[in-house]
């Protein structure tokens, strides 16, 4: 694999030249060596785009075979997902998947056959096996940032769960492998900016588990870049950023309030912008603020002077003690 620099944004390629000595091409048909399976289509150079990154990610609730025959996904929170799988497989690689339920837990399901693109997986989309820990492909970290974030709200949409607003707002991801959740903090704070912790828990009869959260509400309203490719998730996401951010707006006015109020207090009286510019607060943030105020009687408007400055001052003390406990 290399990076095409001619393109305005650089997409890692897979190129003819590069492939792996397993394979074997004739014009766009790639042959896996000393095997009878059927070859798959590839128009080279091979640009891993955000489709590509779509089908790396949904692999989450998938699986390749350690013996490399088969490449299979499921999804029941959204069935449209196996379509998808199918029809991207399908543009890139010339190649049919065989869809059907799960009776047993109604479930879609697809499943790729043909050794050829399960190999080209594991070697050149960078996937892993089923006996193997989960990791983010490596060319992932190389991409656009458009290509991450695709990979990213696939994933999330696999493994990711969001608490409803009025049950604490908390993002996870969920997985049974420890390094795929490393890469994947990694990845967070060094594209993002996002920061999050892992945690491990312990479940009878199974063993270890972890994943990976954040809670706090910048990084949440960072997520917001990422969001899930899940309908579901992606209302609960909205829904939580709004509310958190009207909390935050209403805790931020209660912080201004206090501050001007003892600013009030401790110069006896003052005027609009002589408090923006002491105390760092936006002019019209501090208009509104005092017309609040005055509404609720915290202070009382003195006069205006000959320059048109009005000025203010504390109704009394103990509204002001009322108010910093409060």
């Amino acid at each position: 694999m290399k990076s095409n620099k001619k393109l305005k944004e650089i997409y890692v390629m897979v190129n003819k030249d590069n492939l792996s000595k397993i394979f074997t091409t004739t014009n766009n048909r790639v042959y896996l060596k000393n095997s009878k399976a059927m070859p798959i289509i590839v128009n080279f150079p091979l640009k891993l785009d955000e489709k590509i990154a779509r089908i790396c990610a949904m692999i989450m609730d998938g699986s390749l075979t350690k013996d490399l025959c088969s490449l299979s996904f499921s999804q029941k929170k959204d069935r449209y997902l196996v379509k998808e799988m199918g029809m991207i497989v399908k543009s890139f690689f010339n190649i049919h998947g065989n869809y059907y339920i799960d009776k047993k837990t109604d479930t879609p399901r697809i499943e790729f056959s043909r050794k050829t693109f399960v190999h080209f997986a594991y070697t050149h989309l960078d996937l892993h096996k089923s006996d193997e820990n989960a990791r983010i492909p490596k060319w992932i970290f190389k991409s656009p940032r458009s290509v991450i974030i695709e990979y990213l709200r696939y994933a999330f949409a696999m493994e990711g769960s969001i608490n409803h607003y009025l049950k604490g707002s908390e993002v996870r991801f969920h997985s049974v492998s420890l390094p795929y959740l490393q890469d994947l903090k990694k990845i967070l704070i060094e594209k993002f900016k996002i920061e999050s912790k892992i945690q491990k828990y312990y479940i009878k009869d199974y063993g270890n588990k972890y994943y990976l959260m954040f809670n706090k509400v910048k990084d949440i309203v960072k997520f917001t870049e990422i969001g899930f490719a899940l309908e579901t998730h992606q209302k609960r996401l909205i829904e939580l950023v709004n509310y958190l951010t009207k909390t935050k707006k209403r805790s931020r006015a209660r912080t201004n309030e206090k501050q001007i109020i003892l600013f009030l207090k401790k110069n006896g009286k003052s005027y609009r912008n002589q408090i923006a510019r002491e105390l760092l607060i936006d002019v019209c943030t501090v208009r509104d603020v005092l017309k609040r105020l005055l509404k609720h009687r915290k202070i009382d408007f003195l006069y205006q002077d000959k320059f048109q400055r009005k000025f203010y001052s504390v109704i009394s003390d103990q509204e002001t003690k009322d108010l910093i406990r409060n």
